[in-house]
């Protein structure tokens, strides 16, 4: 198991696995279990979790999703906006 991830630093702002599960509307938390054990969250799933932690008033950005170096570009990551994309869900 990793000691420490960016998918562990993410689900820990929304207060856990299960929490984060039922903000994703998962009726188990195994998927989101599964992205803790793993170290990582598929880019997939990236941005509708960036939504949710919004609309919830969690502290994430996209930089929160990766192991950067802290430097001029790694702020400018963290103060990105997602790309609103239409016609896909």
């Amino acid at each position: 198991m990793l000691k420490d991830s960016p998918s562990r630093r993410v689900i820990g702002k929304f207060g856990g696995v299960s929490e984060l599960s039922r903000a994703l509307g998962h009726k188990n938390p195994t998927t989101v279990r599964g992205w803790y054990e793993r170290g990582f969250i598929p880019a997939r799933q990236q941005q509708t979790v960036l939504i949710i932690g919004k609309e919830m008033g969690v502290d994430i950005s996209p930089a929160d999703f990766f192991d950067l170096p802290r430097s001029e570009s790694s702020q400018k990551i963290k103060n990105a906006r997602p790309v609103q994309r239409s016609g896909i869900s």
